[in-house]
Parts: structure tokens; sequence; C-alpha cells
């Protein structure tokens, strides 16, 4: 990749962003740069609720669960 001696770069921290400047071949080809090492990365929600549950004597205990799963068709094996 070349560049002409007018391009330049400059960070903004405040937005997360990069200010370029230059040609109009730089900032072309600063794009296409950009475009392929700005790859998102996969991503996973994990949710959690703690608790803390004290029983006396006279009360049952259980447990019951949910899962966005449920509602999935077994896959034929």
């Amino acid at each position: 990749m070349q560049f002409s001696n007018f391009v330049g770069l400059a960070a903004d921290e405040r937005t997360n962003a990069i200010v370029a400047y230059g040609t109009q071949q730089d900032l072309k080809t600063l794009k296409e740069l950009i475009e392929k090492i700005d790859i998102p990365l996969p991503q996973v929600l994990i949710e959690a609720i703690i608790t803390e549950v004290t029983l006396k004597e006279k009360q049952a205990s259980g447990l019951e669960y949910s899962s966005i799963f449920d509602t999935m068709e077994p896959a034929n094996c």
C-alpha cells in the first residue's frame, strides 16, 4: 500500500474514532484497510441471578429453570 506525503491519522478517544486526512486515493486506501482489520468479535450474552435462600423446617425446596432452547424441537439423530 502506498500513501502520499499528505496522509495523516489522529485518534479521537472521546468518540472512539479515527480522524484521517489525505488525498482521495489515500482515504480510499485507508477505508479498505480499516474494513479488512476492523472485524467485530463474536459475543455471547451471559446472564446470572445469584440468590441466597434460608429454609425453615416446614418449608419445601425445589428448583425451576428455563432456557431459550425450551421451545426448540429436538434434532433427529
